[in-house]
């Protein structure tokens, strides 16, 4: 196809500092690109608004979420379907569920223990995934 026949492609591209006081595992956007939560050695969870609506990206984070004994590995948004609702996994062997209430407040609706044979393994993706689908099917004790 020619260039005149192509259809216009755009990209955007936002810059983010992150606020992290150690090294960032993991980011996720959620569902609809509008929210990004990142992970790091430093135990926390930064959860901060993106997108086209945003003309300049705040380094100000919506909310930091701090439960996680070790560093965070992996976060994970739930299908908004389920709700506001992000997983994280950690060195500390937990699975965390963070549900969303009133005014962006996070609060941990699960925690689950992991059973890891290895502290020199951590968490896969698979692993968180298939932790949060076990602990959706539960949500209704929420």
């Amino acid at each position: 196809m020619s260039p005149a026949g192509a259809a216009a492609t755009q990209t955007a591209t936002q810059t983010l500092e992150s606020g992290h006081q150690d090294v960032v595992h993991d980011v996720a956007m959620d569902y609809y690109g509008k929210r990004l939560a990142t992970c790091s050695s430093d135990r926390t969870i930064k959860l901060f608004s993106v997108g086209a609506q945003e003309q300049h990206a705040s380094s100000s984070p919506l909310a930091t979420l701090t439960g996680h004994e070790g560093p965070v590995w992996q976060v994970a948004w739930a299908h908004p379907k389920f709700g506001s609702i992000l997983a994280s996994c950690s060195y500390d062997r937990k699975v965390i569920i963070w549900k969303q209430g009133a005014d962006n407040e996070w609060t941990q609706a699960q925690v689950s223990t992991l059973q890891i044979l290895s502290l020199f393994s951590p968490p896969t993706i698979s692993f968180l995934h298939r932790s949060v689908k076990s602990l959706m099917r539960k949500r209704s004790e929420w």
